[in-house]
């Protein structure tokens, strides 16, 4: 695929989706400084940082939150292995609602911008 050809493909982007990759890609940004401060700082209190997430991501968090009873079931040094890792709560609330960021701009706009709603006549 030829860089005019790329172009051309972005040109015809809907609004819905331009802003999704927006704010999706903000997400991101923000998931990562916070995952990064939280991994860099030795502060006790460095994974407080993640409740600004968690509050950002609410919709997905009130998703999650029913599971809170099968994650105080695990072992704790399950938490250390690989899959711990990957499965942390919050790494797993920051992938959804990535996802959910990305689609939000698809149920509030109208389908003339690309997203769901019909006009209504």
């Amino acid at each position: 695929m030829r860089l005019s050809d790329m172009k051309l493909r972005l040109g015809k982007m809907s609004l819905a989706r331009r802003l999704g990759w927006i704010l999706a890609t903000l997400h991101v940004v923000a998931f990562l400084f916070v995952l990064l401060s939280v991994r860099a700082n030795q502060d006790p209190q460095a994974p407080m940082l993640w409740s600004v997430m968690l509050v950002i991501d609410l919709p997905v968090t009130l998703f999650f939150f029913p599971l809170a009873g099968l994650i105080e079931a695990a072992p704790s040094d399950f938490w250390m292995t690989p899959l711990g890792y990957v499965l942390y709560p919050p790494h797993v609330i920051g992938v959804l609602a990535t996802i959910l960021w990305f689609h939000l701009p698809r149920l509030f706009l109208p389908a003339r911008c690309g997203g769901f709603w019909l006009p209504t006549d």
